[in-house]
């Protein structure tokens, strides 16, 4: 009974981390082996703790001063237009209630500020999500999830900090390519480091692995079809129920620019015209209503906020 009782809790355990891994989005560009201590220290490095409000700050710092568990999910890349896939990360509930919409989820991801999501897994797990800071190429995810059931005398806590990195460049035929880098940190209540190494990290390593992956080649799917249908996708968002206004029409913008710049791209590739340049538009409105952020954020040395740093605009206010 006491085996059964705490494989239960095990299992439960991967439900919490895999439905905060799942929150955050194809060819793998590694069948390496990734050195795991190496590739944590640098993300270490890049996370842009200099420019997080105090209140960001403390968020990321507890996670990485008790993570139990860390992963670099492969690095992969996707045909995508890059600021379709911006809006895509920075609004995750999209591609949620798309796939509510196609019947594939019972998941539900609601906005609940500017930059905050709560979600419900509709299976005992539920994740508060915060986007803590962005920029063109650099997104900073912090989560706070608890997975509860009849069987489990307590609810079973976690956090997470995700650090979503982007490059983008010309592709194969001229079309655009997005490669994603994503390390993500995780801190489970009463787990030790032993435990979940040797109980929990390979079943959840696969299975986020999996997950991510999956979910890019969604969302490249999901980019062919705007650039076919920019029209059809754009009704389609009528049909998301569970978008608020201000994100629906910001959808239903940025389709329409992909759509053209994918329709232009296919005419001037018809023309055979010399060293044209697809996809790029002069006064194409930004993709979001956030406020300006700077182009890069550096990299940090430690985790230590510089001692003079004058922070570039965050992407939120200090509460």
């Amino acid at each position: 009974m006491t085996c059964l009782v705490e494989m239960t809790r095990i299992r439960a355990m991967i439900v919490v981390l895999c439905a905060l891994l799942g929150l955050g989005w194809c060819e793998s560009l590694a069948a390496q082996t990734v050195n795991q201590r190496q590739a944590k220290e640098e993300a270490i490095k890049a996370i842009p703790l200099g420019y997080l409000n105090p209140v960001a700050q403390k968020k990321t710092l507890d996670v990485l001063e008790k993570t139990t568990l860390y992963r670099r999910l492969p690095i992969s890349a996707i045909e995508a237009d890059p600021d379709y896939y911006r809006f895509l990360v920075r609004n995750p509930e999209v591609i949620v209630e798309i796939w509510r919409l196609m019947g594939v989820t019972k998941m539900v991801c609601e906005r609940t500020g500017e930059f905050t999501y709560r979600c419900d897994d509709s299976a005992g797990t539920v994740s508060e999500v915060e986007l803590l800071y962005g920029t063109e190429d650099l997104h900073l995810f912090w989560a706070t999830g608890t997975y509860s059931n009849t069987l489990n005398k307590k609810p079973i806590d976690g956090d997470c900090l995700m650090l979503l990195r982007t490059s983008s460049r010309p592709g194969p035929g001229g079309k655009p390519t997005v490669e994603s880098t994503l390390d993500v940190f995780l801190t489970i209540d009463n787990m030790t480091a032993s435990l979940v190494a040797k109980t929990i990290a390979p079943m959840v390593g696969k299975t986020a692995d999996h997950n991510f992956v999956e979910s890019l080649k969604f969302v490249q799917r999901l980019n062919e079809t705007t650039g076919r249908n920019g029209p059809g996708v754009q009704g389609m968002a009528d049909r998301l129920e569970g978008l608020t206004e201000p994100v629906r029409n910001q959808f239903i913008e940025i389709v329409d620019v992909v759509y053209q710049r994918t329709q232009q791209a296919l005419f001037q590739s018809s023309l055979l015209i010399p060293g044209s340049n697809s996809g790029k538009f002069s006064g194409v409105v930004p993709v979001s209503g956030q406020s300006p952020l700077p182009t890069s954020v550096g990299t940090p040395a430690s985790l230590v906020p510089p001692a003079n740093a004058s922070p570039a605009q965050p992407l939120k206010q200090p509460r």
